[in-house]
Parts: C-alpha cells; structure tokens; sequence
C-alpha cells in the first residue's frame, strides 16, 4: 500500500545484466506488467595521469604507483592510467642518475568516481646552480661565487646540490666542473 516511486536493488555484480518490470496494483487487483528494463553496473573508476618535469626526464623519471586493494604499478616516464578504483592513491618518486628527485619523493592523492587525478614532479638537474637546465661553466663560477660569500645577481638553486646537504660548496663545484670536463 502506499506509492513507491523508488528501489535500491543492492549486491549487484559489475558486468552482469538486470532485468526489471513495474507492475501496479489497485483495489481490484494487479493491472499489467509494464516493460521490461534493463541496466548492466559498471565499476565506478577514474584515472590517474603521472607528469614528469622538465620535459627532459619525462620518458625515463621512474615511479611506483600504489592504491586500494593492493594495487602497485611501477612505471616512468609520462602516463595516464584509466580504469581504477575509487581511493587514496600514492605515487614515490625514484632516483633518476644525474637527477635529484622532486620534493616530496611522494604524494597522496584521492581519486574519485568518474575523476581524474594527476601527480606531477619536478626533477631537478644536479649541478644545475642557476636554473638552466643545464651544467655549465657558469655554474662553477656561481658556486665559486657563493663559496667565497661574493654577492650574485643571481640566485644560486639549491635543487641543484650534489650532495643532500641542502649547501652549495666544494662537492657542487666539484662535480660541475667534472661534468663540464666531460668526465661525468
């Protein structure tokens, strides 16, 4: 008795087809069935897209994907993955050779249904003292300049330490002056 406009058909499988058919009933008994529908559930998902920067490392910056239910992809370089489910996703970045890696090495994001979520890590170019992209002379001489205190105009980037002492000095110019000999 009562209208009832709605249903929750629950523990349904992903994949598989359901079949309903409304029937209505009054005072005289049951009218006739209307037509049948139809309805297959799919698993509710998105996607996670992993981005790499400078454009440089982005086909070999490698990476461990791990999300819900034991999922674990390890992977490098640019990609989109599709089809996962619905949580918290975290991605760790490894050591490329010649690279420091993007701060955090790792990340936690939430994906949801029908979403898209995207973890993107800067790699940074190890002697790459003024932001070049590159390991030049020019680094040597900004190290040697803030080794000796003398003012710069520019701003020597700690992303570019050899050494993970956060410092710019003697293991730094060491290493640039290697890499710009050619013996690196």
């Amino acid at each position: 008795s009562g209208l009832n406009t709605s249903y929750t058909h629950a523990s349904l499988s992903n994949g598989s087809p359901y079949y309903y058919r409304v029937c209505a009933t009054n005072s005289a008994g049951v009218t006739s069935s209307g037509a049948t529908a139809s309805a297959v559930p799919q698993k509710a998902s998105g996607s996670v897209a992993v981005d790499a920067e400078p454009g440089a490392v982005g086909a070999s910056a490698p990476w461990t994907l791990s999300g819900p239910n034991g999922y674990n992809l390890n992977g490098q370089g640019d990609r989109t993955i599709a089809g996962l489910d619905i949580g918290n996703y975290t991605l760790t970045w490894s050591a490329l050779t010649g690279w420091n890696k993007p701060f955090p090495a790792s990340d936690t994001l939430f994906l949801d249904a029908g979403g898209r979520i995207t973890f993107t890590g800067s790699y940074h170019l190890m002697g790459n003292l003024n932001g070049d992209v590159s390991v030049t002379i020019a680094d040597a001489i900004l190290a040697m300049q803030v080794m000796s205190g003398v003012q710069t105009t520019v701003t020597a980037n700690r992303a570019g330490d050899v050494n993970g002492d956060g410092k710019i000095g003697l293991p730094e110019l060491i290493y640039i002056l290697q890499k710009v000999a050619g013996m690196r």
